[in-house]
């Protein structure tokens, strides 16, 4: 068995080499061959902690360990090249935009220099520190401009893990990348909607019986034109859809967009008309399709026509009940089958 002794000087070179060491070095040579040539060795090496990546500092100054910085565009552009892009995951991280960076951010594993080049976690189990608002926070999100720290919130992609007993700036255990791309939480609005707009709401949490408002106010949007009031997408009376009406929403980007829109606090019915009726009349004689409770329909209703709109015959509508009275607030013409 070779020795693989090193020759030393004068000594004569076949009485070094012999057989194993000359077979042995070429083993070696035939495996660096192969690790330089083959298309996977750099990625296998790359993927065995996928939630670590190299980050490039590019917010413009030093930066310290666990600092947050959102996630950019590669290092190494793919038309630059493709072997070493497809090789490792290299991004560079700029100051948080919360309009861009929900969700898509990294926090640093080690000091950072500016334009510097380090580790930081993209996604799993780290340590940062959470600005918490609300004790009762479990998620927390970026700040626009902020690098030391998350801010806590009712939904956010880290979720808490664990964190320091109180309010304020405090040390948490975080996981990154904890909602998928587009998460559905229900809401009531506190203003009223108008069509394609925006107004106030608060998240609901359910209390095991009934949904309670939790946090603070935010906004909505109406960009997908959900409103609830019109009959197949359509309104004809009042526009805005009132407070207490409850759904779901979605974030995209720094936008809160209604997904669905029910009246949901509010005492409701869904009705049919089966004869015409003129402008100016005062009330309307119609049929309950739908109660928002879900009781049983096919009751007669006498409706209020507060703004002496005209029907045709097979109108549909909502009315809503003002303690008293039922108040038409949306119709529309609904062809029969």
């Amino acid at each position: 068995m070779s020795t693989l002794k090193k020759p030393a000087a004068g000594d004569p070179l076949l009485d070094v080499l012999d057989a194993p060491t000359l077979g042995a070095f070429v083993d070696a040579a035939r495996f660096a061959r192969g690790q330089a040539g083959s298309r996977n060795a750099g990625s296998a090496r790359a993927f065995r902690q996928a939630g670590i990546i190299k980050i490039k500092n590019d917010s413009g100054e030093d930066r310290n360990r666990f600092d947050i910085l959102g996630i950019d565009e590669p290092i190494i552009a793919v038309a630059d090249s493709l072997e070493t892009w497809k090789n490792e995951v290299q991004l560079k991280g700029v100051v948080p935009d919360i309009a861009k960076h929900q969700g898509k951010f990294v926090i640093l594993l080690e000091p950072l220099a500016k334009d510097g080049i380090g580790r930081a976690f993209i996604s799993g189990a780290c340590s940062c520190q959470v600005f918490v608002d609300d004790a009762n926070h479990q998620f927390a999100e970026v700040e626009d401009e902020q690098t030391s720290r998350l801010r806590s919130t009712q939904f956010g992609s880290a979720k808490i893990l664990w964190k320091e007993t109180g309010t304020g700036l405090l040390w948490a255990d975080v996981r990154l990348g904890n909602l998928p791309p587009r998460s559905f939480l229900p809401f009531e609005l506190t203003t009223a909607l108008d069509p394609t707009s925006s107004a106030s709401a608060r998240l609901l949490e359910w209390n095991g019986s009934d949904f309670d408002m939790v946090g603070d106010v935010f906004g909505v949007q109406d960009d997908l034109y959900t409103h609830p009031l019109g009959v197949n997408g359509r309104r004809n009376v009042h526009d805005a859809t009132p407070a207490g009406a409850r759904g779901l929403f979605f974030t995209e980007g720094s936008d809160n967009i209604i997904a669905t829109l029910t009246l949901g606090v509010a005492r409701w019915i869904r009705f049919s008309v089966d004869d015409a009726f003129a402008s100016g009349d005062g009330t309307v004689e119609a049929t309950v399709q739908r109660y928002w409770d879900g009781s049983d329909p096919g009751a007669d209703v006498t409706l209020k026509n507060e703004d002496g709109d005209e029907g045709a015959q097979f109108t549909q509508g909502f009315a809503i009940h003002d303690g008293s009275d039922y108040t038409i607030i949306s119709m529309a013409i609904v062809h029969p089958p």
